[in-house]
């Protein structure tokens, strides 16, 4: 095996005497691995079941020489990279945080407390989504019986302009503020 080193330049060809006097160089010989213990985390934004996460105790650490490494580690890593293989399935977080010393107990009411955090989210997001089409359609109403003396027939047209000034109202005004 060959002991060649990895070297990068950080300057580029210049015309000055001091820049190719000055050639500086960047190397590196090792590569360092920290493997973290897993806990059970907080994240509601998990795919499915208890969020896990990593802990502050060390379980290994693993030096690799960069040439060893790179002829002979690597390559066995080297895979195309599969975006569903980073989530992990409920059994499998499970297992991790078993293998970690957390009881089902403790599992299953983080699992609970992500669910009721997610079904919140969405609740919250749908009454968002409704009191934004409840105030258009107030303000629809306002003006259609603002606006109109007698029976009048209101195009989608009205509507968008309607719609638009409100909007412009609202731009104008948070403007204002900030």
């Amino acid at each position: 095996m060959s002991s060649s080193r990895h070297t990068k330049t950080c300057l580029t060809p210049s015309s000055s005497p001091i820049a190719s006097m000055q050639e500086k160089e960047v190397s590196f010989q090792d590569i360092e691995f920290f493997e973290f213990n897993v806990i059970l985390g907080d994240n509601p934004a998990c795919s499915a079941g208890a969020p896990v996460a990593l802990g502050n105790k060390l379980k290994r650490r693993t030096v690799y020489n960069l040439d060893f490494y790179e002829d002979f580690v690597r390559p066995l890593s080297d895979r195309p990279p599969n975006k569903g293989k980073c989530i992990l399935s409920v059994t499998e977080r499970a297992n991790l945080l078993l293998d970690n010393g957390f009881s089902i107990m403790e599992i299953a009411n983080a699992t609970m407390a992500v669910e009721q955090v997610q079904k919140e989210r969405l609740e919250t997001f749908r009454n968002v989504r409704r009191d934004d089409f409840g105030l258009m359609v107030d303000s629809l109403a306002r003006w259609i019986f603002t606006s109109a003396k007698e029976p009048t027939i209101i195009t989608g047209t009205d509507v968008r302009n309607m719609l638009s000034s409100k909007s412009k109202k609202k731009r104008s005004v948070s403007a204002k503020m900030a």
